[in-house]
């Protein structure tokens, strides 16, 4: 098969290594020159080539694609007001066979689907953090996916060795608003002075068996997403449940994103932050 994937992140470069065995051809297409060279550089050098695997790789910035046979898109572009307009834009022509996978957290499958041309090949590709690492994805049924996309979706993902549900469109859809209840309560709990992080996350790991704990995992996937997440879940929902905690919103407003900037709950290059007002003695 044929990959191709708009975006150029770091979940954009996990799926890839995913597909690398997989896939005849991987090719990133964005109009962010420079997170497109940062990605390649970051392929080029920081990544083995085994096997030449690294020939598959391509990038490009030019979104006149001409297709005449069936291929797997994948959406990695932020989920912002240009995303839409980029891929309105892009006027992309889905050749009969290929499936269209969005991973936006915040747009539906179906708003997604209706800035393409032909909305029946669109499936929803939801997991945390990292495609490499989940064990299970879930594969979400836009109104207008057909059953022969939704059915070669569930192919696709399965010769990646992934376990799926299938879920229908809905804000947040299944795990990101069963994890979003769960950081945004931990995040409650830290400001309210109940525990330290890594104390809160300490005890979810160690009694619900967790990999990591609710402010680690927000920290990785970053708390500027969380904080979209949420308030995209409390517009869809109308449930005050999705409310952010105002800790979360200033650590956002102060420039603390987690991982991506050194420091969130945890700093990444000393020890965890200190919260002096939310010490429990």
């Amino acid at each position: 098969m044929d990959v191709i994937i708009m975006g150029s992140n770091e979940q954009a470069l996990s799926l890839a290594l995913s597909c690398k065995n997989k896939a005849a051809s991987i090719t990133f297409i964005d109009e962010d020159t420079d997170s497109l060279e940062f990605l390649q550089d970051e392929m080029e050098h920081g990544y083995e080539d085994r096997l030449g695997i690294k020939k598959k790789f391509k990038f490009t910035s030019n979104l006149d694609i001409n297709l005449n046979q069936p291929v797997v898109f994948f959406d990695y572009l932020p989920d912002n007001e240009e995303k839409l307009g980029y891929l309105k834009k892009s006027k992309i022509e889905i050749p009969n066979g290929s499936v269209f996978f969005t991973t936006s957290k915040i747009y539906s499958v179906s708003k997604i689907a209706s800035h393409l041309q032909d909305p029946r090949n669109v499936v929803g590709l939801q997991y945390l953090h990292s495609f490499e690492k989940s064990k299970v994805i879930e594969l979400v049924k836009g109104i207008h996916t057909s059953t022969k996309a939704l059915e070669r979706a569930k192919w696709l993902m399965g010769e990646l060795g992934k376990e799926m549900n299938i879920v229908k469109d809905s804000p947040g859809f299944l795990l990101n608003r069963m994890t979003m209840v769960l950081i945004n309560e931990a995040i409650h709990l830290l400001n309210e002075g109940i525990s330290t992080p890594h104390e809160i996350d300490k005890e979810m790991e160690l009694a619900l068996g967790l990999m990591a704990g609710p402010l680690r995992l927000a920290d990785q996937i970053g708390l500027d997403i969380i904080l979209n997440m949420l308030n995209s879940l409390y517009q869809g929902t109308g449930n005050p449940k999705f409310l952010p905690c105002s800790l979360l919103q200033n650590m956002v407003y102060s420039g603390y994103l987690g991982q991506k900037t050194n420091s969130g709950f945890y700093s990444y290059s000393a020890e965890i932050l200190n919260f002096p007002h939310l010490k429990v003695y």
